[in-house]
């Protein structure tokens, strides 16, 4: 994944991951494509082509499992269907492509069948 530059905004342990996402605004049927960058036990941040707006309602569906993924507590907090409220966008632009590093933090509790 690019070397990104992102201030430190969760209090928990994240763990790094880089498996692909589809995301959309709740409740809507547009799909945007997106990248995971990592993960916690309370959110996710993932980079996108789309720009989602600060406070905003995500649905957030994991494609598949990360080909490296380390079985442990990172598995256990995976979410791969889950809904969010985005806290942050960021545009990252760089010398062939812009786009943008999101931050969402999750909404409802782990297990709740989201």
């Amino acid at each position: 994944m690019d070397d990104i530059n992102t201030k430190d905004r969760r209090s928990d342990l994240r763990y790094s991951t880089e498996s692909s996402l589809i995301c959309r605004l709740f409740p809507s049927d547009n799909n945007h494509n997106a990248k995971a960058f990592d993960h916690s036990n309370t959110g996710i941040s993932f980079k996108s082509n789309h720009e989602f707006k600060s406070g905003t309602v995500v649905y957030i569906r994991r494609e598949s499992c990360p080909p490296k993924c380390p079985a442990g507590e990172a598995c256990k907090i995976c979410r791969p269907i889950t809904i969010a409220t985005i806290k942050w966008c960021e545009l990252v632009e760089n010398a062939c492509t812009s786009s943008y590093l999101a931050g969402a933090k999750y909404l409802g509790v782990y297990g709740m069948g989201f």
